[in-house]
């Protein structure tokens, strides 16, 4: 799958905050020494299919 059709998500509030945590550190750890597509994951692809994110 292209890194321009992932978003990341971590399901909260229907996960614990902690377990948020986990995912967002297992994310950050895969994407380590890809930052580019780290920020599109993260961020970019959403503020492309939303917009209205972008502004804030």
């Amino acid at each position: 799958m292209p890194a321009e059709q992932i978003l990341f998500g971590t399901d909260f509030p229907a996960v614990t905050p902690g377990v948020a945590a986990w995912y967002t550190k297992n994310v950050d750890a895969y994407f380590e020494d890809r930052p580019e597509m780290h920020a599109q994951v993260m961020h970019t692809n959403a503020h492309a299919l939303l917009p209205r994110l972008s502004a804030r």
